[in-house]
């Protein structure tokens, strides 16, 4: 699962940078994750996602992929202003945040607990009072606080279960 907040950008121009092919439909998460296998089993292209807005930023989630942590994907979600990516799943972790196309933090969430004074980062007082070790549903759950604390927006059940835009397009990078 990715999930990738954008600011300075609208949900059509997301769009575009996703490559959507158009589909004209709308789903809930629950409904996306569906669609998503589904699509994979009937073309071969398992590249979905839905998109929308949660107050200023652009929230775009792929239940099943990773195209929101590619740096390219970063550099062009973040022109206007800045994107923040959270790739979990499969035993990675990581967390990007870009802004004006230049990388600030490219973090593997795992190691987070980990590191060392020398590997300080600008965001650490977003990180404060969090776990990034144990089981995934914790590191989940932190990586989102962590884009809540940047965004001042969370991220949460109500959003994931309104219908959103639903993109889907056929190369994954």
């Amino acid at each position: 699962m990715s999930i990738t907040f954008s600011h300075g950008l609208g949900i059509d121009e997301v769009a575009a940078v996703f490559g959507d092919l158009g589909t004209g439909l709308y789903y809930t998460y629950p409904e996306a994750v569906e669609e998503s296998y589904e699509a994979f089993e009937a073309a071969g292209i398992g590249c979905t996602a839905i998109v929308g807005e949660l107050g200023k930023w652009v929230v775009t989630v792929e239940p099943d992929g990773y195209k929101g942590n590619l740096w390219h994907v970063l550099q062009r979600l973040s022109q206007s202003d800045r994107a923040i990516s959270v790739l979990c799943g499969h035993g990675t972790y990581n967390l990007s945040y870009v802004v004006h196309s230049q990388m600030v933090a490219d973090l593997r969430l795992r190691d987070y607990s980990h590191k060392s004074p020398m590997e300080s980062s600008e965001l650490d007082p977003y990180f404060e009072g969090l776990e990034f070790t144990g089981n995934d549903s914790i590191i989940k759950a932190s990586a989102l606080t962590v884009c809540e604390r940047l965004t001042h927006e969370r991220l949460d059940g109500t959003w994931l279960n309104r219908r959103h835009r639903w993109l889907m397009w056929e190369d994954p990078d």
